[in-house]
């Protein structure tokens, strides 16, 4: 019976110093924690600046929350715009869920997921960072609806540092470097980001992706139209923009508009020019999605013109 509870103390501790690591002593933790309560306490107050209006909320990756300027998008449309990106480890539930409990009925949500979150087998599993982030926040009807609320199952499993996470971890603080790359300082106007870090690794995408939806990308969004419909929330899908060679940009875009077409099939998607594809390098940051202030300004006046086009045909 002694060894039994030695057994049992020595679990729970194990698993509280888990999660000590992976979430309140976590750098990158800490950083998004940071970013989203600020992005909701931003929202709230711009709904407080325009009662009763309808918001335009852009909602996906690291390639939204660096791409989009929201404030060139409501030069466009008239519309008051809000940047409600996020990060690929926090997984497509988690980020869904953050940007419908932000949305009032009326506004337009517009999805940016990366095309590899709804392409893949596993789209639909909730992630390390998400249910480290939804640990500490309520569990919102949204949340329960795309499972993404952090329940001990969840909590047991993904709140655990992997060896390649310790090694990332241990190898930063030895080496002097920052425990994550970002830090508030790089937050801008309604919710976007711009960084300065220099990547000399960074490279254009050389690979064609075989895009098409997988059976829990394909779930992910059935759920995002209804629980839109019930919300009484326009959404609306957008591709991000990734950096590629010349030669293969052109079957790029054909592949990308291929799968415009399946995701069309469950939501409306935005066509623009650029159909997800640059060659121009000196628009992105420190990877071949994250853009510059100039890259983010001009990928928000094509966005900002489709979507104007889109609500003018829906009026």
């Amino acid at each position: 019976m002694r060894r039994l509870t030695y057994v049992v103390i020595a679990v729970g501790l194990g698993f509280l110093i888990s999660r000590w690591l992976v979430v309140s002593g976590n750098p990158e933790y800490n950083f998004w924690r940071s970013c989203m309560d600020r992005k909701v306490g931003e929202v709230t107050r711009l709904r407080a600046e325009t009662p009763g209006k309808p918001l335009i909320l852009f909602s996906g990756g690291s390639t939204c929350v660096f791409s989009i300027a929201p404030e060139v998008v409501e030069q466009q449309t008239g519309m008051a715009s809000y940047n409600m990106g996020g990060a690929v480890p926090m997984g497509a539930p988690y980020i869904c869920a953050k940007v419908f409990e932000t949305a009032s009925a009326g506004d337009l949500v517009v999805l940016m997921l990366e095309p590899v979150m709804l392409t893949q087998p596993n789209a639909a599993e909730v992630k390390r960072l998400g249910v480290s982030l939804a640990s500490s926040e309520q569990a919102s009807e949204e949340k329960k609806w795309f499972g993404a609320n952090a329940v001990l199952k969840d909590e047991a499993v993904h709140l655990r540092p992997g060896s390649s996470f310790l090694f990332r971890t241990v190898g930063k603080k030895l080496l002097g470097r920052k425990g994550y790359r970002y830090t508030m300082d790089d937050f801008r106007e309604r919710g976007r980001m711009e960084t300065f870090y220099e990547n000399e690794w960074k490279k254009a995408n050389q690979v064609i992706d075989k895009n098409t939806l997988s059976q829990d990308g394909i779930d992910l969004l059935v759920k995002c139209r209804d629980l839109a419909a019930k919300k009484k929330v326009t959404i609306v899908y957008s591709l991000p923009w990734t950096w590629t060679v010349e030669e293969i940009s052109e079957e790029s875009k054909r592949s990308n508009k291929r799968l415009l077409q399946e995701i069309e099939e469950y939501i409306p998607v935005i066509r623009e020019p650029h159909m997800g594809v640059s060659t121009e390098g000196e628009y992105f940051a420190d990877t071949s999605n994250h853009l510059t202030t100039e890259g983010a300004k001009i990928r928000s006046l094509e966005l900002g013109e489709a979507l104007q086009n889109f609500l003018s045909n829906r009026n």
